[in-house]
């Protein structure tokens, strides 16, 4: 039994190392992916994050888990007009724009669904306790 919960830690690290990986690599080179791979992308970001949150949180982890989720969703939404703020650097605001607004919109794509995942399972963990 143990076995099979590290096994399943594991592929939530590597799930966890996967998605920082993409989000990076889309921010970085997103102007040179083609404009129909990137859903892809988005798709395999929100698929990595459920395995994370499915497999790699427990319970013990979940409440610290989803507090840094719902910091890390708030302040992307506060960084869009903190980000608007590099456009005036001409060519090179454009450049940090363009990966600051990708990256951050990845990391959500990412651990979105993996707070969701999280929730869930906490949920039911509540629901079925007596």
């Amino acid at each position: 039994m143990d076995l099979a919960k590290n096994k399943e830690k594991h592929y939530g690290e590597y799930a966890f190392l996967a998605g920082i990986g993409i989000a990076v690599i889309l921010a970085l080179l997103s102007s040179y992916i083609p404009d129909d791979a990137i859903p892809i992308l988005v798709a395999v970001l929100a698929i990595l994050g459920l395995v994370v949150g499915f497999t790699n949180i427990q319970k013990d982890e979940s409440p610290a888990f989803l507090i840094a989720a719902i910091a890390l969703i708030l302040a992307a939404t506060a960084w869009t007009p903190i980000i608007a703020l590099f456009n005036p650097l001409e060519e090179i605001g454009d450049l940090i724009v363009g990966i600051l607004a990708v990256f951050i919109t990845s990391l959500v794509a990412f651990v979105a669904p993996a707070a969701f995942a999280v929730a869930i399972k906490r949920i039911y963990q509540l629901a079925r306790a007596p």
